[in-house]
């Protein structure tokens, strides 16, 4: 099955149940069905007991954290019986934070450094990976940040200000709407992919809760998120016709030349190109700048990644 329908396994099988469409589903594609719900499900099930562990650790810390992506919807805008299954679990703090965050989560977690041994490219990262001990393996990433250095005007401090507890996970706090919208926008894209399961989120999200479109707006002009966010929302009417909640005056659609540079830049085949190596890189520059138009600061992220790059060529 395909990733994005076995991490959303649970919730179509959950629908479907709720409107009572099995009759008209082939018996082998019900089991299909059934399985990999019953598997995503059992994941899901250890990442709520590993968030919960986490949670009463940074509580015992006095640590403010705030759930991203998948882990924060669900059980806010995915349904108590319908697992919303993610990747990793995602986490955001403050700096400094972050720079504590491994003495506090070592009796839980192990510490997974992608750098070993080259501080220069820890330095850039805006995450750090742990493995959380748990029957299941649950990876986690601790951010400091939600972009690359340099790129986007964002202030960080501005999301835990408007960060509210998170429904059933009291020990978190959750992005306000308008913020989680903001983030899938420019996570989608530094992914690379246009159509993906922060689409989804971003239809349950517009659904189950109210979007203050002014403040949305407002944000994303102060974060020079507007190209993310208006071609995001574009990508997600094309997904979802019934979103009718997007004000049309305010988000106006991209225009045609725009509408095919990212289809160009974001569905051409990972699967054909892979997502490393020098094509994807490519891609990824060109989207980055194309996206947030700070031909300056993407810039300067790269000078500096050259020169840990450099470095790192020199040590060896």
């Amino acid at each position: 099955m395909a990733p994005l329908a076995y991490e959303f396994a649970p919730y179509f099988y959950y629908l479907l149940n709720q409107l009572d469409c099995f009759e008209n589903i082939p018996e082998s594609l019900q089991q299909l069905m059934r399985d990999s719900s019953l598997h995503a499900a059992s994941v899901a099930i250890a990442r709520r007991h590993v968030i919960e562990k986490l949670g009463r650790s940074l509580k015992d810390a006095g640590i403010e954290a705030i759930l991203l992506k998948g882990a924060a919807m669900d059980r806010w805008t995915y349904p108590e019986q319908a697992f919303r299954l993610g990747g990793d679990v995602d986490l955001l703090v403050r700096e400094s934070d972050y720079h504590t965050i491994d003495k506090i989560l070592a009796p839980i977690a192990k510490r997974h450094d992608k750098f070993p041994g080259q501080p220069a490219f820890s330095a850039l990262a805006v995450e750090k990976p742990f493995v959380v001990s748990s029957p299941t393996k649950v990876c986690l990433d601790v951010h400091r940040n939600l972009t690359i250095p340099h790129v986007y005007n964002i202030d960080l401090e501005g999301f835990f200000d408007r960060a509210t507890p998170h429904p059933a996970k009291s020990n978190f706090l959750v992005m306000s709407p308008e913020d989680n919208l903001l983030h899938f926008a420019v996570h989608s894209f530094y992914d690379m992919r246009l159509f993906n399961k922060q689409t989804m989120d971003a239809a349950q999200l517009m659904e189950k809760t109210q979007i203050n479109w002014d403040a949305l707006l407002d944000s994303a002009n102060r974060y020079k998120m507007q190209g993310p966010l208006k071609l995001f929302l574009w990508g997600l009417r094309s997904a979802f016709t019934q979103q009718q909640a997007m004000p049309q005056q305010d988000i106006d659609t991209p225009s045609l030349w725009k509408q095919y540079l990212t289809r160009m830049l974001l569905t051409a085949s990972n699967e054909t190109h892979g997502r490393k190596g020098k094509v994807f890189r490519f891609r990824q520059v060109t989207s980055q700048i194309f996206l947030s138009g700070d031909i300056a600061g993407y810039t300067r992220y790269n000078i500096a990644y050259a020169a840990a790059k450099m470095g790192r060529i020199t040590a060896k």
